[in-house]
């Protein structure tokens, strides 16, 4: 039976400007790995970048295996059926044992590769920045198996914006399954929720004002001496108030102004008394929590809001 040999993925940055413009190129094998980073225009901002790596490490062998076990996502996926603008395509050489080769390219967005690529990743020597290709452009969550207590297990993922694999929770737990099939339908139903509260009608502002002013607002203890607040949970409303929560959600996008908290970017809603923001989270996944605090911890200088700080 031919086995995986060698896997090379080239990128590119796709539509924008030169200056940003690059080439990329990652080849692995069992006992490697090398990349070659060739910018448009290089400059001390946008460099040439180029390594390789060999080892006999077995732990780089097994990440090697678990690589070939992911690249089922490239043999079944049709490119024509994913294709977007705008992108940098991404071309799959693979090699296998008997000689023979694959080559597939893809002109999409590189989270549907996310978790061959996460596992990719993970063969990056920690002197080396991540490649180019590997980072997907995006922080939706994503599936990713992983080994607990000797059992593979499934569990939803996502990159903060400093690049780092995060744990997506519910109701503050990392949601994890002992199927594939069970990540992949809560994966779904994290996305039909997010098209729902898109598509959502803003309310008018009474009508925002009479949401909030109907619900409790929970007390946030951890912030109680550094940044006291409340808060609104969407999960612990009933589903039609959860309609309603999409709507003030919507209702925020539209009639937002801009504000800062030390620094942080925000876009706050302000409805009398009170001031109201959510975090930015993964894109794929609708809002889960709505602050609010009192318009006496704001202040206005050239036309934007900013925390008073204690």
């Amino acid at each position: 039976m031919k086995e995986v040999t060698k896997i090379m993925i080239e990128g590119a940055s796709g539509y924008g400007p030169i200056e940003e413009g690059y080439n990329d190129k990652l080849i692995i094998g069992q006992a490697f790995i090398e990349y070659l980073y060739q910018p448009a225009q290089e400059s001390p901002l946008n460099p040439l970048r180029k390594w390789r790596y060999t080892t006999n490490s077995p732990i780089f062998k097994k990440l090697f295996n678990e690589v070939v076990s992911l690249l089922s996502i490239v043999y079944k996926t049709d490119p024509d059926q994913v294709f977007c603008t705008d992108v940098g395509g991404y071309t799959f050489n693979i090699t296998y044992s008997d000689g023979s080769k694959l080559k597939k390219t893809f002109w999409t967005c590189g989270s549907i590769f996310a978790q061959l690529f996460h596992c990719i990743s993970r063969m990056v020597p920690d002197t080396e920045y991540m490649p180019a290709l590997l980072l997907l452009g995006t922080s939706d969550v994503y599936i990713a198996s992983f080994v607990e207590d000797g059992k593979t297990r499934w569990g939803l993922f996502y990159e903060d914006d400093n690049g780092d694999k995060k744990a997506f929770t519910q109701d503050f737990k990392p949601l994890v399954f002992d199927t594939e099939a069970d990540a992949r339908s809560m994966l779904e139903a994290i996305e039909a929720e997010r098209d729902r509260e898109m598509s959502a009608e803003p309310y008018t502002i009474p009508e925002a004002r009479l949401f909030a002013e109907s619900h409790n607002w929970k007390f946030a203890k951890t912030y109680a001496k550094t940044a006291p607040h409340e808060y609104l949970v969407k999960r612990w409303l009933s589903e039609e108030d959860q309609r309603g929560f999409e709507r003030f959600v919507q209702t925020i996008n539209e009639h937002a102004v801009r504000g800062y908290f030390y620094g942080h970017p925000n876009n706050y809603l302000i409805l009398g008394d009170y001031y109201y923001w959510f975090m930015d989270g993964p894109e794929n996944m609708a809002v889960d929590l709505i602050n609010r605090n009192t318009v006496d911890k704001l202040e206005l200088r050239d036309g934007v809001y900013y925390y008073k700080e204690r």
